[in-house]
């Protein structure tokens, strides 16, 4: 499936809420200065450390993200402002 992406919240700092064309919600860490995004919720990070990264489109997007429900997608972007 080809995944669309709405943007929900945007911080000053790049971190994003965005709602996936399923239903499902995602966050991410959006840096315009490179055109990248970045893996924010820990299932969503390799295995052992470091984080996923791509470029700002769709598919970058859903390279870097997995789908959550929408209470824990919000917990994680709150988590992550501070």
């Amino acid at each position: 499936m080809d995944y669309t992406y709405k943007t929900i919240k945007q911080s000053e700092t790049g971190l994003v809420l965005a709602k996936r064309n399923d239903g499902k919600y995602v966050v991410y860490e959006y840096s315009a200065k490179k055109a990248q995004v970045y893996s924010v919720v820990p299932g969503d990070m390799p295995k052992g450390s470091g984080l996923w990264f791509a470029h700002n489109t769709n598919e970058g997007i859903s390279y870097v993200t997995n789908g959550y429900s929408e209470s824990y997608a919000r917990k994680i972007f709150h988590e992550n402002l501070q």
